[in-house]
């Protein structure tokens, strides 16, 4: 709330008025979202719910990616071998954008199958969606959000094999021993369409380029340059919300057409627009989220687990991307971790096993 107060207030100070005041709105769409759902998910019961819903809306948006390899990407990139290779964005903005939304729904469906003891149904279903949701993840072609997503992954995978290692005899009965169908199930999905649609020459020059071979991160470096301007004339509360894409023009970016976007960094956006009053606010918040995982609670509960992983995917990825401009995806992500245990009755493991008692 104090951040989409300090971006409406940049409105006084901004050259762009218009894209101060659509930023400034944004956030405090987010901080709606996110405090509505931190008061509403009182229990890990809620959290369930929530996330059934989150995973019925992400099967329409994993079909829809994966339909789009298939019938025309929106989106293309040159490989090594001259060859074009299309990349996805689904009914998102673009394909860095639908990779976000991805890292942030994955760790989430991970842990709930790892965790959870699901209806045999639901357990088959869920899986499968995993594995629909980590081939769009291949074909966005999105380097950061995948290694990002593979950190939370990772997470998530690391808390399961501790809790089996660590649990008392009561809790390790309660955990399902699904974790190789789980992989099984994703590897059974993501091979026939990397096979299908991934070329060598396409996955080499996305996952093991070195980060100077890419004319992307050659754009991005002229963009970091330019935010770093920025943030040195106006270092305090910065230029103005959103007001980025209307200052870098003085940059003089050499790049082939004007660019009115983001600066492909969370953290440099945020500076260059608020200041360091803004990122110091950013920081806060994100760390406060990230102590999180001291309390006990947060890794006795599935969704919880999840969205901590989505938590950190999202921090690591906006290291090289911002995806707070597009609400498509920053509204999940900022749902999802809204879900992290801070508000939650002390009964909620109890109302989790009596509304879903095959727990």
């Amino acid at each position: 709330i104090a951040f989409a107060m300090l971006a409406l207030a940049s409105v006084a100070w901004s050259a762009g008025k218009a894209d101060a005041f659509r930023d400034a709105f944004k956030w405090w769409w987010y901080a709606g979202a996110f405090c509505v759902t931190a008061v509403a998910v009182r229990s890990t019961a809620d959290a369930m719910r929530v996330a059934a819903v989150l995973f019925v809306a992400s099967a329409a948006v994993g079909v829809d990616g994966l339909w789009q390899s298939f019938t025309g990407a929106p989106d293309v990139f040159q490989a090594a071998d001259g060859s074009l290779v299309p990349r996805i964005a689904s009914t998102l903005e673009g394909p860095n954008q639908f990779g976000a939304y991805l890292e942030t729904v994955i760790p989430v469906l991970l842990s709930v199958l790892l965790f959870a003891r699901l209806h045999r149904i639901a357990f088959i279903a869920g899986s499968l969606l995993l594995g629909l949701l980590t081939s769009d993840l291949l074909l966005t072609f999105s380097r950061g959000a995948f290694w990002a997503c593979a950190v939370g992954s990772v997470l998530v995978v690391a808390a399961y094999i501790w809790a089996r290692r660590n649990a008392d005899v009561h809790t390790l009965a309660l955990l399902p021993k699904r974790g190789a169908v789980v992989a099984a199930s994703v590897a059974l999905f993501v091979i026939p369409v990397a096979g299908a649609v991934l070329s060598p020459d396409a996955l080499k020059h996305e996952f093991l380029a070195t980060p100077t071979a890419t004319a992307s991160m050659s754009v991005r470096g002229q963009l970091w340059s330019c935010a770093e301007s920025l943030i040195a004339s106006a270092p305090v509360f910065g230029v103005g919300a959103g007001n980025f894409a209307d200052r870098n023009a003085n940059c003089a970016l050499r790049l082939d057409a004007a660019w009115h976007g983001s600066a492909n960094n969370w953290y440099l956006e945020t500076a260059a627009d608020l200041g360091i009053a803004g990122l110091a606010l950013l920081a806060v918040f994100l760390g406060v989220m990230l102590l999180r995982a001291r309390d006990a609670e947060l890794w006795s509960d599935p969704v919880a687990i999840g969205a901590y992983g989505a938590l950190l995917a999202i921090v690591l990825h906006g290291f090289v991307d911002d995806i707070m401009p597009f609400p498509k995806a920053a509204l999940t992500f900022f749902i999802v971790i809204a879900m992290i245990p801070a508000l939650r009755s002390r009964t909620g493991t109890a109302e989790f096993r009596e509304a879903y008692p095959q727990q």
